[in-house]
């Protein structure tokens, strides 16, 4: 864009406001070091609305950071820069409300109820959010490295508490996947209550207990259901293993512990060895079960 025939401060500064991000840069890179033109960049940052500013703030490649540097001493500018602080404080308290809102909705899961493929929105979810903090504490980074430069320690100060502070919310509330923290870690106690959630604590299932005893917990305890989840493929009618009135007890207790190991070998040809291979194979119900069995 071509401002050399303007020479006026408020056609300058009302040209500001009509100017995208990628036009202001183009100005920005074209006039920063002309010694004729480059007074004309300040009335233009005067006009330039706060979010265009922030777009090419984002958006500026290294030779237009340097290029900004050289407008950091002008009130415009620093102007700009605290607004834009302030425009960070406003969506670090939407990013609040987001998160708040990810953790209402992990606490109302049904896990008695939830498939693995059924995690995966919410999950995307705060992979989502987290990426708007990263980009968030890019753009707080930005905006500090150009407010050094203008020697003002108010505003370095307040720029350095709101990276603080969006980071803190990135790694504490937001979390990370690997190792588990925030959302994150609060989606997996959650989903973890199907083994431990229950009036004794002699009752929780510890991670190295056989998977076995957690499908009681997914209602997955009879022939019946040992069948219909997959887990007895080699049985092709139930009727010829039902054991009647005839049969004594221990016949029919010798026959369940039969199918128990039947069961228990599959699991472990499955790789569910223990509640440990469940809870990292994302099973937490009999309909997760069943679909890692028949995904498997």
């Amino acid at each position: 864009m071509d401002i050399t025939q303007i020479s006026e401060r408020e056609q300058l500064e009302l040209l500001g406001r009509t100017l995208s991000s990628s036009a202001f840069m183009d100005v920005l890179e074209r006039y920063t070091y002309d010694g004729c033109q480059q007074w004309k960049i300040s009335p233009i940052l005067a006009g330039l609305p706060q979010e265009v500013f922030s777009e090419a703030l984002m958006n500026a490649s290294p030779a237009q950071l340097e290029a900004f540097k050289h407008e950091s001493a002008t009130e415009p500018f620093q102007y700009q820069l605290i607004l834009t602080c302030s425009e960070f404080g406003r969506r670090m308290e939407e990013l609040d409300k987001m998160t708040a809102s990810i953790e209402n909705e992990i606490r109302q899961l049904d896990t008695t109820n939830i498939g693995r493929e059924d995690l995966k929105p919410i999950l995307k979810e705060i992979d989502k959010l987290a990426k708007a903090h990263e980009d968030l504490l890019a753009k707080i980074d930005r905006a500090l490295s150009l407010a050094w430069n203008t020697e003002r320690k108010e505003l370095i100060n307040r720029l350095g508490v709101a990276k603080e502070h969006c980071h803190r919310l990135l790694t504490t509330a937001v979390g990370h996947a690997m190792p588990q923290t925030g959302l994150y870690a609060i989606l997996q106690t959650h989903l973890n209550k199907i083994y431990t959630d229950v009036d004794q604590e002699s009752q929780v299932l510890q991670d190295e207990d056989p998977a076995i005893e957690a499908l009681v917990r997914f209602a997955v305890w009879d022939l019946n259901d040992y069948a219909l989840i997959g887990l007895l493929p080699e049985i092709s009618n139930l009727e010829l293993l039902k054991l009647g009135a005839e049969h004594s007890e221990q016949e029919r207790l010798e026959q369940h512990r039969k199918i128990l190991q039947i069961v228990r070998r599959h699991l472990k040809e499955y790789g569910l060895a223990t509640v440990k291979d469940l809870k990292q194979a994302g099973i937490f119900s009999k309909k997760s079960l069943r679909e890692y069995l028949s995904s498997s």
